[in-house]
């Protein structure tokens, strides 16, 4: 469908956007291919670029009312910029905050799979091991169906607190005040999906 879009970014020791959000016309369908067939590994695993280059690339096209999605291929051995597990989940759920998912893929058998989890949990989107490339296809299809059963999105939860009680957690997604309302965006909620959420207070 040429109302589909799509960009390329690719990460190592820097991030690269290869291509920002384009149309996908069978010119463009091209093109992105002929990319893709030139990308070879190199350096280190800066993930942290390579995320935020995806959610930014994401964020600076309208969405138009359309599901937005990044999806992360990696081992999940970050060995470059921001490494910490929690850091990047946080990373992972400030793109919630614009209405975006995050999608993980793990490859390789010795791939962090905390870390893969930790980004695609925070990042209300869904988690994949692709244990054979050339399922990849597959893959990329099945998520693309996934984001058409969508019951529910930008979902926000507001929760008044009393004088005296603090949310100080809620999983790793950013925690917004508006007066004595906590607001947390945990992204779209699919057909059949269950998200649990726990909440840390001080009182």
């Amino acid at each position: 469908d040429t109302d589909d879009r799509l960009g390329l970014i690719t990460y190592s020791n820097q991030v690269e956007i290869l291509s920002p959000l384009v149309n996908l016309t069978s010119a463009q369908c091209e093109r992105l291919v002929s990319m893709i067939r030139r990308i070879v590994p190199s350096g280190g695993t800066n993930l942290g670029s390579g995320l935020q280059g995806g959610i930014s690339t994401a964020i600076k096209t309208p969405s138009d009312g359309r599901l937005r999605r990044v999806i992360l291929v990696s081992d999940g051995l970050a060995n470059q910029g921001i490494t910490s597990v929690r850091a990047l989940g946080v990373m992972a759920a400030n793109g919630t905050e614009h209405n975006l998912g995050i999608t993980t893929v793990g490859v390789g058998y010795d791939f962090n799979e905390v870390l893969m989890t930790t980004i695609a949990d925070h990042g209300a989107g869904n988690y994949h091991f692709l244990e054979n490339p050339k399922a990849f296809g597959a893959l990329l299809k099945k998520e693309f169906e996934t984001t058409r059963n969508v019951v529910a999105g930008n979902v926000e939860l507001r929760i008044p607190l009393r004088d005296g009680v603090q949310l100080l957690d809620a999983g790793g997604y950013p925690i917004g005040m508006e007066g004595s309302v906590a607001v947390i965006r945990p992204g779209d909620i699919m057909a059949g999906q269950q998200r649990t959420i726990f909440l840390s207070y001080r009182v």
